[in-house]
């Protein structure tokens, strides 16, 4: 599972990266443009992409798990914690679907940058296309790996929901249910382990980016 923990590492340090990179990119733009209006029009025009994909995975399987969805917000806004690129309003409805709902930008996202890097990397290496086809691919990567994360709202059931889970794990290991061997040969076989390889590839373009706009950041701050 050496690939496996990679990649999840990778996740957990994109995590906070994202994060802190959206401030410090708005902070960039700030000292470029010295109005906040052109930071959001900014941020709308680089994020708007991979934040449509993330609104509508929340309500793709809200609608799969019969929640009711409201207002879907796509454009930048200041909050109290920062700037948020966009939103989308679930209705109220029990841990184990609200997580769910909250995880699943993460796992379209984890599939959108495998299968834009799959789709480029299969098409034949042509010396006039292939410099725009790698410019691309970095602004896909870039754009899903910084957007798929949920915010805290959006994963509010999610600690219930592990507590129920250990619980269930637990009990079950104490009457004796074990998972099935061939559960962990498909773990450890040789395409997931190739799966996770890739992406754990694709996830160094997100997290390159983001250290360097969080370095010019830095530089720039007084």
């Amino acid at each position: 599972m050496f690939y496996q923990a990679i990649f999840f590492a990778e996740l957990v340090v994109l995590f906070f990266l994202s994060r802190w990179m959206i401030q410090a990119l708005s902070l960039i733009c700030y000292r470029i443009f010295r109005k906040e209006r052109a930071v959001i029009y900014v941020l709308a025009l680089l994020f708007s992409p991979g934040t449509l994909l993330h609104e509508l995975a929340h309500m793709l399987v809200a609608a799969l798990l019969f929640v009711r969805v409201g207002k879907i917000e796509l454009f930048p806004y200041k909050t109290e914690d920062g700037i948020r690129l966009g939103s989308v309003a679930i209705a109220h409805t029990d841990p184990f679907r609200r997580s769910l709902i909250g995880l699943a930008p993460l796992f379209f996202g984890t599939v959108g940058i495998f299968l834009a890097g799959y789709y480029f990397s299969s098409l034949p290496l042509e010396p006039w296309s292939a410099s725009w086809r790698i410019i691309l691919l970095i602004l896909i990567i870039f754009e899903i790996g910084n957007t798929m994360f949920s915010s805290k709202k959006d994963v509010e059931g999610i600690p219930a929901l592990v507590i129920v889970l250990v619980l269930f794990l637990v009990a079950g290991y104490i009457i004796g249910i074990r998972i099935p061997d061939a559960i962990w040969i498909y773990i450890y076989s040789a395409g997931i382990q190739a799966f996770f390889r890739q992406l754990s590839l694709y996830m160094l373009v997100p997290l390159s980016i983001n250290a360097l706009i969080l370095f010019t950041a830095k530089k720039l701050s007084p």
